[in-house]
């Protein structure tokens, strides 16, 4: 049956605006997929492998011509496992907000660990250049910020996320950006409801 992954990248909980859009998103999703298989993974989770000084020289070892030590190969086991769970899906959601223009860390250490050479993009001569190496599949980016306009040259959220996607072969991807949380107290509930019905109409053809 299909799989498929929701990346959630806010820490907030019930209080996060992208975390309820994806909960809109996906329950919609399930009333007409109900025997698709979901599995959401929080990128702030203690279980995901932080990418740091071991995972890097794991890494250059075979590129510097050296051998990887034990822990190097654990280290290399644990971002070869991350990048397996990922291209296992044949549909992803992200939701994510925006934090000081860009994303979290917390998402940008899911991605180091699954954008690696070799692996999730290559050198590939008939493109002239690297080029991604996982399948295309349908991805949904459901994106939040307090204030900031989409195509303004601070935003580092959405035109990353696209990049990166792309960098590493998934072409198939939409978006819904909720750009105006930061509302007042009368305003702010009816607009995470607007958003939040648009996240469910958007399943519809997902």
């Amino acid at each position: 049956m299909p799989q498929i992954l929701h990346l959630e990248a806010s820490p907030k909980g019930e209080r996060s605006v992208s975390t309820a859009m994806a909960r809109a998103f996906l329950e919609a999703y399930a009333q007409k997929h109900p025997d698709d298989e979901l599995r959401t993974l929080n990128v702030w989770s203690d279980d995901l492998p932080r990418f740091g000084p071991v995972h890097a020289n794991a890494k250059f070892a075979p590129i510097m011509g050296e051998e990887r030590t034990p822990s190097q190969v654990k280290a290399w086991e644990e971002v070869t496992g991350t990048i397996s769970e990922f291209d296992a899906a044949d549909k992803i959601v992200v939701s994510c907000p925006m934090w000081n223009h860009g994303i979290p860390h917390a998402l940008k250490n899911y991605i180091d660990l699954i954008v690696q050479p070799g692996l999730s993009f290559g050198f590939v001569p008939e493109k002239g250049g690297p080029a991604g190496l996982l399948r295309d599949r349908p991805t949904q980016l459901l994106l939040t910020r307090g204030s900031t306009p989409v195509d303004v040259p601070h935003d580092f959220q959405l035109p990353y996320l696209k990049h990166i996607l792309h960098f590493i072969g998934i072409e198939d991807v939409r978006v819904l950006v909720a750009a105006a949380t930061m509302k007042g107290p009368d305003e702010r509930e009816a607009y995470r409801e607007e958003q939040c019905a648009l996240a469910a109409e958007a399943a519809g053809d997902f």
